[in-house]
């Protein structure tokens, strides 16, 4: 197989990246293979394995392996840190901020595990790494604009009660 064969976006390798780059979870290779399939449901295992060594290569994805008897994979080639639970396995990416700070997102589910009983877990990572480490639950989705329009809302009535303070006072 030539260089520029193997390189070739695909109509598979498409359905595997466009899966990546539109999930946050770091998946397995079976979990993609069970999202491609409802697009391209003839395909196999095999060839999602072999597109996404391809696309591991090519620099489009990120192949994580943690020691584990499958690897996950991350639609965000960017070099960037993940936290990985020890409990339930999953992998979280970790926002590293300026002046030694970092910031790790989690399920709302998920969130008291990453925390740690009386926040020892974080605690932990704090005494090895000397750094401020937050952990926030993730926002469902539409929450932000739910927080954006109760903010707008919080404005109007303010605005509304000086209009009424304004009018009471020019009388």
């Amino acid at each position: 197989m030539s260089d520029k064969t193997s390189t070739r976006m695909t109509k598979q390798r498409k359905a595997i990246l466009k899966i990546l780059e539109n999930t946050d979870i770091h998946p397995t290779a079976d979990w993609i293979y069970e999202q491609v399939k409802k697009e391209i449901p003839n395909i196999s295992l095999g060839t999602v394995y072999r597109n996404l060594n391809v696309l591991s290569e090519m620099g489009k994805i990120m192949t994580l392996d943690y020691g584990s008897s499958y690897s996950r994979f991350d639609g965000n080639p960017r070099n960037h840190y993940h936290f990985k639970c020890e409990k339930c396995e999953k992998v979280f990416d970790v926002e590293i901020g300026s002046k030694n700070t970092a910031k790790v997102i989690v399920p709302e589910d998920q969130l008291s595990l990453a925390i740690g009983k009386d926040g020892r877990n974080v605690r932990l990572a704090v005494n090895l790494t000397g750094w401020k480490i937050d952990v926030k639950a993730q926002k469902a989705p539409g929450a932000e604009e739910e927080e954006e329009e109760e903010k707008e809302e919080e404005k109007e009535t303010k605005n509304d009660s000086k209009k009424t303070k304004k009018s009471k006072n020019n009388k």
